[in-house]
C-alpha cells in the first residue's frame, strides 16, 4: 500500500511534523528551489500516472496549491538551476501497438520567482526515463537514462542554459 505522508525531521533527528501530499504515489521526481521542495508526477498504487506537483515550503511548513505537469508520467527526472525547477522525461501510460510502454521527451520548467510554469516542450533528444538530473554553471543537465524505444540504457545528455533559455 502507498502513503501520502511527508515526514519532516529537524536537526538531531527531532520530528518537526507530518504532512500529506495531494495523493500517495511512488516513482516521483523531486527537486528544490530556495525554500521550496517539489514532488512531481509518479504512479499511484493502481499504476496510474500522476501529473500532480506538490510544493512544500520548508519555512512555513505548509504546501502551496498543487500544480500540474503538462503530461502525467512516472520515473521522470528533476533538477533545478537558478530560480527554475525542471522535470524531464519519464514513462507514459500510453502503449505502442506491441504493448510496450512509451517514454516522454517532455521537459516542464517552473519559474520559482513567478510561481508559475515557464515552459514545457519535447526538449530531450531521446525520450527516456530514469535519467540523472544535475546543474552546474547556470545549466540544467539530464544525462543517460533508459530508452524503451531503443530497449537499452543511453549515453546521451541534454543541457538547458537558464540564462539564454536555449537547449
Amino acid at each position: 500500500s502507498s502513503s501520502n505522508a511527508l515526514v519532516v525531521y529537524g536537526p538531531g533527528g527531532v520530528l518537526v511534523g507530518s504532512y500529506n501530499l495531494s495523493v500517495a504515489r511512488g516513482t516521483i521526481a523531486a527537486a528544490s528551489c530556495g525554500e521550496l521542495a517539489f514532488f512531481a508526477g509518479g504512479q499511484d498504487e493502481h499504476k496510474n500516472n500522476s501529473d500532480a506537483v506538490d510544493i512544500f515550503n520548508v519555512s512555513s511548513l505548509s504546501f502551496l496549491p498543487t500544480v500540474r505537469l503538462s503530461q502525467p508520467r512516472a520515473m521522470a527526472s528533476g533538477t533545478s538551476v537558478d530560480h527554475y525547477v525542471l522535470f524531464a522525461g519519464g514513462e507514459l501510460l500510453e502503449k505502442e501497438a506491441s504493448g510496450k510502454s512509451v517514454n516522454s521527451a517532455r521537459v516542464d520548467i517552473y519559474d520559482c520567482k513567478a510561481t508559475a510554469w515557464f515552459d514545457a516542450g519535447d526538449y530531450l533528444s531521446i525520450p527516456r526515463k530514469k535519467a540523472g538530473g544535475a546543474h552546474a554553471g547556470g545549466k540544467a543537465i539530464f544525462g543517460a537514462g533508459f530508452s524503451i524505444e531503443a530497449h537499452t540504457n543511453v549515453a546521451v545528455y541534454d543541457m538547458w542554459d537558464a540564462r539564454t533559455n536555449t537547449w
